[in-house]
């Protein structure tokens, strides 16, 4: 058992929203139906792009020379609100935007090191010392404790996955090490996953004051030694929806309120305070075929945590691995270390709380067998709102949604039920 260093691709370019004509398409391969119909966050905006900085929507485009989150997310912001030029607006958010992107990524990045930044990989190398963080970090610390999370503690399991599954290039006998198929794999993540959820074996305790300390017990620094583990915790997928909680936080307080952000896996912030219409597409992976099932318009704000089984994006496909009928994801079961998702596609927003504390909430009901309508209805009662698709029928935890252009064809059509159905 080892962990290697990350095979997926820095600074890849982002996917841009696609909107297609058809609903419905069937593809030779589940790959090349998902990179034809689903956008970044299948985010439809009754505005469109124009070249220069005009009145109106666009999108704020970086170029920076050092490493940003900026290259895993989309902004666009709608110019000409306030007393402020355009062009005069568009050169304050791109510096504003430009330094929160630089600071989340040195953040939260669990491999590399930076001068005077106690991040991710900082902490992962100071074990059971007592840290000062950024206040980013140990908000997000807090929230994982406050919600009793422990996804952030599967960094060794994540590595397995990482280096068995996700990648550029797999090759096909990747395969074999399914540990829904290959049982002795399957028994080395179970013991790794067995620390995780230990919290008397790791646990990032809050000192106060922005100071934290990763314990690790005796028990697991020992066998983390003999298997050559370095890295205890890791946002992994988790990442994005802290990153767009702190990106939306700092454009806010710079009263940069008219904006949308949005991650290439399944992100969604709407800062818009103006009244203007989003639509949402509702999408369902049925075998190799995926429907947009239907369309959910709002409008703003909301925070929005879109869950697939299935590579969205030709940049998401090197989270995922596919052979056959069956797709490995990155969402993993803290019980026992294998992948697990309840539905293909889950997606949960609320208008009164961040992309962090919904993913929190929804993330235990979306790693399951099946989808514990019970605790979804409960979620709605703080106002998190879930939609998902089951033989063909609508779920909405949300009595006042407007949902419209639900699918049907000659072949398969689609129902709206509320989730007490």
């Amino acid at each position: 058992m080892k962990n290697t260093d990350d095979k997926r691709p820095r600074g890849v370019g982002d996917v841009k929203n696609i909107e297609v004509s058809e609903s419905h398409i069937k593809p030779r391969a589940i790959l090349a139906a998902v990179f034809l119909v689903i956008g970044i966050a299948a985010i439809g905006i009754f505005v469109h792009s124009m070249l220069t900085t005009e009145p109106g929507w666009q999108t704020v485009e970086l170029s920076l020379s050092e490493p940003s989150a900026a290259d895993e997310f989309t902004l666009t912001y709608l110019f000409g609100t306030g007393e402020m030029s355009p062009a005069a607006e568009n050169k304050l958010i791109e510096s504003v935007y430009a330094d929160a992107c630089q600071k989340a990524y040195k953040l939260f990045d669990s491999e590399l090191l930076f001068d005077g930044v106690s991040n991710v990989a900082y902490i992962n190398a100071h074990i059971n010392e007592e840290i000062s963080v950024d206040s980013v970090l140990y908000d997000a610390f807090s929230k994982i404790e406050a919600y009793g999370s422990r996804y952030l503690y599967l960094a060794p399991v994540y590595g397995e996955y990482d280096a068995a599954f996700f990648g550029i290039e797999m090759p096909s006998a990747a395969a074999e090490l399914d540990p829904y198929v290959n049982l002795k794999f399957a028994q080395e993540l179970s013991t790794l996953a067995e620390y995780a959820a230990s919290p008397e074996h790791i646990s990032v305790k809050l000192l106060g004051d922005s100071k934290i300390m990763l314990s690790v017990s005796d028990e697991y620094l020992k066998f983390a030694k003999e298997y050559g583990i370095t890295s205890y915790i890791d946002f992994y997928r988790t990442k994005n929806a802290f990153v767009i909680d702190y990106l939306a936080q700092v454009l806010q307080e710079n009263g940069f309120g008219c904006a949308t952000l949005t991650s290439y896996d399944g992100y969604t912030r709407n800062l818009d305070v103006m009244g203007n219409e989003y639509v949402f597409n509702i999408f369902d992976r049925v075998g190799g075929e995926v429907y947009r099932a239907a369309e959910l318009y709002y409008t703003a704000p909301r925070a929005v945590v879109s869950l697939r089984d299935y590579p969205a994006s030709e940049r998401e496909s090197y989270n995922y691995y596919m052979y056959g009928d069956r797709i490995i994801s990155p969402f993993i079961d803290t019980a026992n270390g294998l992948y697990r998702c309840a539905v293909s596609n889950l997606t949960a927003y609320s208008a009164n709380m961040g992309c962090a504390d919904v993913l929190l909430r929804v993330l235990p009901v979306y790693i399951s067998d099946t989808v514990d309508k019970e605790c979804l209805k409960a979620m709605a009662d703080d106002e998190i709102y879930s939609i998902w698709c089951e033989d063909s029928v609508i779920y909405c935890t949300d009595e006042e949604a407007r949902i419209k252009g639900i699918y049907s064809d000659e072949e398969r059509e689609y129902t709206l039920a509320h989730a007490d159905s």
